[in-house]
């Protein structure tokens, strides 16, 4: 999980941390899950971006919006 920090990162340390979920996510199975929890801002609409894959299927969805600091949090 982390929470507005992936803009601060170098583009080389975004991608070897995605790199790195992927492999995990192909060990992944149904009794073993892997859940990857990130709440970023997206240069969308208000606040930021809640969004969860899971795998072993690797299935990506926003799950909420969300104040950056928490004020507010509007599940989808």
């Amino acid at each position: 999980m982390h929470s507005i920090m992936w803009q601060y990162l170098p583009e080389r340390t975004k991608q070897r941390i995605t790199v790195a979920m992927q492999k995990a996510g192909e060990a992944a199975s149904l009794e073993r899950p892997l859940a990857w929890l990130r709440m970023e801002a997206d240069g969308g609409k208000e606040g930021a971006a809640v969004t969860l894959t899971t795998w072993p299927n690797g299935t990506e969805r926003e799950i909420a919006r969300a104040d950056f600091h928490g004020r507010w949090v509007a599940w989808s």
